[in-house]
């Protein structure tokens, strides 16, 4: 038969372990990891079990609980009226305030830098063509890569619609990135000829919205701005006859694109320490110019053929490109590896007038329909 003081007694073990459990596994929510979620519970039971042992029991005005791994004073229950009142915890808006700002600020990652910069080598297939003048340039070209990012904060998770306006949460991503490659193409046209000296240059300023999705998913859209130079040595072609026709040799040429890259990022970070990074940019072109400098021309005897620097203006193109990165973060570097694409397509230029030295014109021209597609491979390590 089970006494009155015993069945109190386990109604009150099962209602201050109702009570502590909550409590416990709210703690364990915001622990710094799932070990010390496992310590704060089997913590709260020992003091139970002690209490219990000691046959003192567990009473109306003392209870359990732990915060920092020693034993604390124990929380002091009263009533008034019907109503439980919690005393040992100082119940004050500072108190609440802090709670709240416990539980919000969290950000992905939390653990990453605000200042990131990494630095790659790139190898890449080149290829340029002109359908219209079955024209094309292609070879290999090597390169590096350099950025450097900042984040003015980590945004928070955005959970509804109101929190991607919110206060806390804004355009947080800044970065300014270049690249500089080389390599020598070969040219099939009127005529052939390999090795031709081929360098460019690129620098963009982009501004992004980091979005968590959760702890380990992050969305970045972007915008920005940027910058394209390229320079073709064609002046290394010479002077020669083919199938009888004589052509005067090769011009230098430069081609200079402003456009404005929009795309997102998403990034996954797995286990031990891998990630990957999935990246998707539409360019839009904003104007073009490009150079052909006539003047470098010569004829089979070596005389300068007489001609000015010809500048066509191009307005209309677009470009894509992609890449795909795999990460492994150490101890004070990330490594990856990044396959990628980029993709430019531009229209016909504005019809400029082709002159002689001093002015006089003989002729017009354009820079035809064409396209750029460069695929490769990029390797390094972000610091």
């Amino acid at each position: 038969m089970i006494s009155k003081d015993m069945a109190f007694m386990r109604v009150t073990v099962v209602f201050f372990v109702g009570l502590i459990i909550p409590a416990v596994l709210s703690t364990a929510l915001f622990a710094d990891s799932p070990s010390e979620r496992d310590q704060a519970i089997t913590r709260e039971f020992e003091c139970i079990n002690k209490r219990l042992q000691s046959g003192d029991g567990l009473a109306w005005d003392n209870v359990c609980y732990t915060e920092t791994g020693s034993e604390q004073k124990p929380s002091k229950i009263g009533t008034i009226g019907d109503e439980m009142v919690m005393t040992a915890k100082e119940y004050s808006p500072e108190n609440i305030q802090k709670d709240e700002m416990t539980q919000k600020d969290f950000s992905f990652p939390a653990n990453v830098s605000l200042r990131k910069f990494e630095v790659s080598g790139e190898t890449y297939y080149y290829a340029y063509n002109e359908p219209t003048l079955d024209v094309r340039l292609a070879g290999l070209k090597y390169g590096v890569f350099a950025a450097y990012t900042y984040r003015s904060s980590h945004n928070q998770h955005i959970k509804s619609l109101s929190d991607v306006f919110s206060d806390t949460n804004k355009i947080n991503m800044f970065r300014i990135e270049g690249r500089l490659s080389y390599g020598d193409v070969d040219y099939e046209g009127s005529g052939t000829w390999d090795d031709i000296p081929d360098y460019n240059y690129e620098i963009r300023l982009l501004a992004g919205y980091d979005i968590p999705v959760n702890d380990a998913f992050q969305i970045t859209p972007y915008a920005g701005l940027g910058y394209r130079y390229l320079f073709n040595d064609f002046s290394t072609i010479p002077a020669q006859t083919i199938d009888g026709v004589t052509y005067l040799s090769g011009y230098d040429r430069e081609s200079r694109y402003f456009y404005l890259p929009i795309g997102f990022e998403a990034h996954k970070k797995c286990a031990q320490g891998w990630s990957w990074n999935v990246n998707a940019e539409y360019d839009i072109f904003v104007s073009g110019k490009q150079k052909s400098h006539l003047e470098d021309s010569v004829d089979l005897a070596g005389n300068n053929a007489g001609y000015e620097t010809v500048a066509n203006e191009q307005r209309k193109g677009h470009g894509i490109r992609g890449a795909v990165r795999v990460g492994k973060e150490l101890t004070n570097v990330d490594l990856f590896v990044e396959p990628f694409v980029r993709y430019w397509s531009i229209q016909d230029s504005k019809i400029e007038a082709i002159t002689l030295t001093g002015g006089t014109p003989v002729g017009y021209g354009f820079e035809p329909k064409n396209d750029t597609t460069e695929y490769g491979i990029k390797m390094g390590a972000k610091f």
